[in-house]
This record gives C-alpha cells, sequence and structure tokens, in this order.
C-alpha cells in the first residue's frame, strides 16, 4: 500500500486516446450526450479550439437539468457545462488524485498538461479503485 502511495501517478491510472467523452464548445447538448452514453464514462469534457477543457458535464448534471424541465434540442454544451472542472496533472499522485475525488465528493478529475492546459486523459474514480488507490 505504501509502494503504490508512492509510486503510482496519475499518468498511470488515467484513460486516453480516441475513446475519451471530448466534444468542442458550440457542439449541440443532444449530440454530446449521445457521446457521453456511448463512451460509458458519465461524462463529457468541452474542449476549445486549442484542446484546453473549458467545462464538464456528468450524469450528475444531466440528471438535475431533466428534473428542472429543460429542453436539450435546442442548447449548445456551452448553455449546460459546468465551467470550472476540476483538473490534475499527470505528475501527481495516485493518491492525491483520489483525496481530491473524495474531498470535491466527484468522480472524475480531467488530466491536463502542467504547462499549456491542454487535455491529456480522465481519471475515474473507478480506474482508482481498481488499482486499489485509497
Amino acid at each position: 500500500a505504501l509502494g503504490r502511495r508512492l509510486l503510482l501517478n496519475v499518468e498511470n491510472v488515467m484513460r486516453t486516446g480516441d475513446n475519451l467523452p471530448v466534444v468542442h464548445t458550440g457542439t449541440m447538448a443532444t449530440e454530446a450526450i449521445h457521446i457521453m452514453a456511448k463512451q460509458h464514462l458519465g461524462l463529457f469534457v468541452v474542449v476549445d479550439d486549442n484542446n484546453v477543457p473549458v467545462g464538464i458535464f456528468t450524469e450528475g448534471d444531466l440528471c438535475r437539468e431533466i428534473q428542472s424541465g429543460i429542453d436539450f434540442r435546442s442548447l449548445t454544451v456551452d448553455e449546460v457545462m459546468t465551467r470550472t472542472p476540476k483538473t490534475i496533472t499527470p505528475e501527481a499522485s495516485a493518491y492525491a488524485a483520489m483525496k481530491e475525488i473524495k474531498d470535491f465528493k466527484i468522480n472524475q478529475l480531467i488530466v491536463v498538461d502542467a504547462e499549456d492546459g491542454k487535455l491529456l486523459g480522465i481519471l475515474h474514480v473507478q480506474d482508482l479503485i481498481a488499482k486499489k488507490v485509497n
């Protein structure tokens, strides 16, 4: 357990690649929700033209919006996303990431490059649990 705490970094656990649920600003919300469902992570990340995350939308957000009676058919992701997504760098320890997830009561962190803020991946709480980080 101590070894995991000292040696396991976010980059060893995060999800990367073409299977990330990522959409660009201006995307229609219904299209983004379809991408969220297809990727099975319970979220989508909204990026700008430079691939810098500017927002996040989760299944929890979707449930709250549906309960409020919002009509997604005419909205873009810019109108429904949370504009202050929690981020972490790949060099951070997996233990520190789990602490942030617990402290903020969230299920995921967006992994960004420390220098330019560009999206590198997503770290989901289930990935940390699978690696026995707690």
